[in-house]
């Protein structure tokens, strides 16, 4: 249930960037910019959180105390912010995509039609970015949850070394998932500029 929420959560949020209302566009250009920088500032704190809950399970994998209940719980805790971080920018990629296909109808039918195929292609590019994401965040989500998951059941030191390989793939699938994420962020970028620029 959490990494089928969290997929769904960054992949409607990349693909939703471009949002806009049924005002004119001129209007709303500034306004569609700041709601692709928020979008951008979301994505950036699902990376951010990956690095806390990361640092956190190799923290107790690799530096383990003789009571280890405090890291695993620090651990459990970096996970659960993952997952409500995951959950708030699901909320507004939902918002933003049910005014996005408005704002863009605006872009093609206004006085602006030369930024359309742009704007389109920027779209594009970061609705592929967001399938990256979506298809580097299972292996990872799943090894997450297969970690919290087996430290429940043996929290000791054989509990820990058994999971060794586990959290080495746990950070090798980290480092793709924020790879495809800060792609998208160069991506949502590109599209703020081209918004700005018809202003």
């Amino acid at each position: 249930m959490f990494s089928s929420r969290m997929k769904f959560g960054v992949s409607m949020l990349l693909v939703a960037v471009i949002a806009g209302c049924s005002m004119t566009l001129k209007e709303h250009a500034t306004g569609a910019a700041a709601a692709v920088e928020k979008t951008k500032a979301e994505v950036l704190k699902v990376v951010e959180q990956i690095d806390v809950t990361m640092r956190a399970l190799n923290d107790l994998v690799g530096s383990p105390q003789a009571n280890l209940k405090p890291q695993y719980e620090q651990f459990t805790a970096a996970l659960d912010n993952l997952e409500k971080r995951a959950e708030e920018t699901k909320k507004r990629a939902e918002e933003m995509r049910s005014k996005g296909a408005a704002y863009f109808e605006a872009w093609k039918e206004g006085s602006e039609k030369r930024i359309a195929p742009d704007l389109k292609a920027a779209y594009d590019r970061i609705a592929q970015e967001s399938v990256k994401a979506k298809e580097a965040f299972t292996p990872f989500l799943n090894a997450l949850v297969d970690i919290k998951g087996l430290l429940r059941l043996d929290l000791s030191a054989k509990g820990i070394s058994s999971i060794e390989e586990l959290v080495k793939k746990a950070n090798a699938e980290a480092e793709k998932v924020k790879a495809a994420l800060e792609a998208s962020v160069a991506e949502l970028d590109k599209a703020a500029k081209i918004i700005s620029g018809s202003k």
